[in-house]
C-alpha cells in the first residue's frame, strides 16, 4: 500500500484501514502522514506489531485494533505515550507486555473477548460499557506498575544473588592460593632445614673459624665507616647552614642598622618598612625597563655585545610567536611580588598593633623572665642536692671529667669566632654613627648614579 492509496483513506485527523485483509500493518506510509492521529486497523488479518509501530507511531492518540488474531504486542508498546484509546476487542491475547503502565493517558481500554490469564481478566472486568472501559484503563496502568516493580525488585534480587555467587567464588580463589602459596612456603622451608642439617662444615687448621671472624669483622666496620661518612657530611651541611643564616641576619640587621640610622625602636622599625618597601619597588621597576628588549635594543655596542643583543631579540620574537611575553611576565610578577609586601607589611602592622592595644608587653616580658629565674633557682637547688649525694656523684664522676673536656675544647675552638663576632658588634656600635653617614652618603650617590644611568638607557 502505497502513500497515495493512505491519502485517500484520510478523513481529517482519523485513517480508515479496517476491513482491508492486512496481514501487515504499512508502518513507514502512516509515519509519512503525521496528521493521522486515529488510526483505525480493526477487522484485518494482522498477528503481530514490529517493533517500529510503537517507536514510528508515538504521536497517535486513538487506536483500533478489533477483531484481528493478534497474539502478542510489541514489547515497546509503552512509548506510545500519547495514547489515550485503545480498543483490542476479539483477538488472541493471553497476556499484556508490562510497558503499557506507562501509557499514563491512556482513558479507554477494550479487551473483551481474548483469552487473558485469570488474574489480569480479574483486574481489568469485563468492560460491557463506557464507564466499564474506563475502569480497565486506570486498573491496568495501576496492575502493571505493581508487576514492573515486583520484577525489578526480582531483578534486583537475581543480581544481589549473582553478586554474592561471584564474591563467594573469588573469595574461595583467594583462599585457595593463599593454602597454595603457605604449602609451597613451608615445603621451602622443610627443604632448606633439611639442607643445612645435612651441610657439614669441615675444620681445616681454624680455617672455619678464622673465615666466620673476619666475615664478622667486615660486617661490623662497613656499618660504622657509612655511619662516619654520614655523620661527616650532615656535620658539614649544618655548618653551612649555619654560616649561610648568619650571613643572612648580619645582611638583614645591616639593611635595618642603614634604614632605622641607628635608632632599633619599634616606632623606628615602623617608619623604616615603606621607605625599605619604596626602594625595593623602585629597583624592580628600574630594573625591569632596564632589562626589556626595546632598552637592549637601543644601548650602544660599546656597552653591550651585538651578537648577544641579537640573539636575545630572536628568542624574544620566537616566546612571542608562542604567545610568551618576558615583559608582561616581568610585570606581573613584579606586581604580584609588590602585591605579597605589602600585603606582608599590613598584617605585621596590624598583628604588632593588635598585641599593642590588647597586650601587655612588659608583664609578658616579666612573667617571662620570672619564668626562666624559677626553672634557674629550682636547677640551681637541684644541683646542691645532688652534689650532697656522695654515690651519685661519685657515679658521675667519669661523665663530669668527659664533660669538662668537651667544653674546654669547645671553648678553644669557638673562642676564636665568638671573639671575631664579638668584635664585629663592638666596632659597629663603636663606629656605626660615624660609618652610617659616609654609607648613606655613598649609596646615595651609587643610586642616583645607577637611577640616571638606567633612565638614559630606557629614554
Amino acid at each position: 500500500m502505497t502513500k497515495n492509496d493512505l491519502r485517500d483513506k484520510l478523513d481529517g485527523d482519523e485513517l480508515d484501514l479496517a476491513l482491508l485483509n492486512l496481514s501487515e500493518v504499512p508502518v513507514k506510509e502512516i509515519a509519512a502522514l503525521p496528521r493521522a492521529v486515529k488510526i483505525d486497523l480493526s477487522n484485518n488479518q494482522l498477528s503481530s506489531l514490529p517493533l517500529s509501530f510503537a517507536k514510528q507511531l508515538s504521536h497517535i492518540t486513538r487506536l483500533e485494533l478489533g477483531s484481528n488474531k493478534l497474539t502478542e504486542l510489541p514489547s515497546n508498546f509503552g512509548n506510545l505515550k500519547n495514547l489515550r484509546h485503545l480498543d483490542l476487542y476479539n483477538n488472541k491475547l493471553e497476556d499484556l507486555p508490562v510497558s503499557l503502565c506507562q501509557l499514563t493517558n491512556l482513558r479507554w481500554l477494550d479487551v473483551k473477548n481474548n483469552p487473558l490469564n485469570p488474574k489480569l481478566k480479574s483486574v481489568l472486568g469485563d468492560c460491557l460499557n463506557q464507564k466499564e472501559c474506563e475502569i480497565a484503563a486506570k486498573n491496568l496502568i495501576v496492575h502493571l506498575k505493581k508487576v514492573e516493580s515486583e520484577l525489578e525488585r526480582e531483578k534486583q534480587k537475581k543480581l544481589k544473588e549473582e553478586r554474592d555467587r561471584e564474591a563467594m567464588k573469588h573469595r574461595q580463589e583467594e583462599e585457595e592460593k593463599a593454602r597454595k602459596r603457605a604449602e609451597k612456603k613451608a615445603a621451602k622451608e622443610r627443604k632448606k632445614a633439611e639442607a643445612q642439617a645435612q651441610a657439614k662444615p669441615v675444620v681445616v687448621n681454624g680455617s672455619v673459624a678464622e673465615k666466620e671472624k673476619k666475615v664478622v669483622e667486615e660486617t661490623t666496620v662497613v656499618p660504622q665507616k657509612k655511619a662516619a661518612s654520614k655523620k661527616s657530611s650532615i656535620s658539614c651541611l649544618g655548618i653551612m647552614n649555619w654560616i649561610l643564616f648568619i650571613l643572612l641576619l648580619v645582611g638583614l640587621g645591616g639593611l635595618i642598622y642603614v634604614h632605622t640610622e641607628g635608632d632599633l625602636s619599634v616606632d623606628a622599625l615602623l617608619d623604616a618598612v615603606p621607605r625599605i618597601i619604596s626602594n625595593g619597588e623602585i629597583l624592580i621597576e628600574e630594573v625591569a625597563n632596564a632589562l626589556s628588549f626595546e632598552t637592549l635594543q637601543e644601548i650602544p655596542s660599546r656597552f653591550y655585545n651585538n651578537v648577544i643583543i641579537a640573539n636575545a631579540v630572536a628568542v624574544n620574537e620566537v616566546l612571542i610567536e608562542y604567545g610568551v611575553d618576558l615583559v608582561e611576565w616581568g610585570k606581573v610578577i613584579s606586581e604580584f611580588l609588590s602585591e605579597v609586601w605589602r600585603a606582608t607589611y599590613d598584617i605585621t602592622t596590624d598583628v604588632y598593633e593588635w598585641a599593642n592595644d590588647n597586650l601587655d608587653i612588659e608583664s609578658i616580658k616579666n612573667g617571662i623572665m620570672m619564668g626562666f629565674t624559677f626553672l634557674y633557682e629550682q636547677l640551681l637547688v637541684v644541683k646542691e642536692e645532688l652534689g650532697k649525694n656522695e654515690a651519685f656523684m661519685s657515679a658521675t664522676e667519669p661523665i663530669r671529667h668527659y664533660g669538662a673536656v668537651i667544653v674546654e675544647t669547645a671553648s678553644d675552638v669557638l673562642a676564636p669566632v665568638w671573639g671575631s663576632i664579638s668584635w664585629i658588634f663592638v666596632y659597629i656600635q663603636e663606629e656605626g654613627p660615624g660609618m652610617l653617614s659616609v654609607i648613606q652618603e655613598q649609596a646615595t650617590s651609587v643610586y642616583t648614579s645607577a637611577r640616571d644611568s638606567i633612565q638614559e638607557l630606557v629614554k
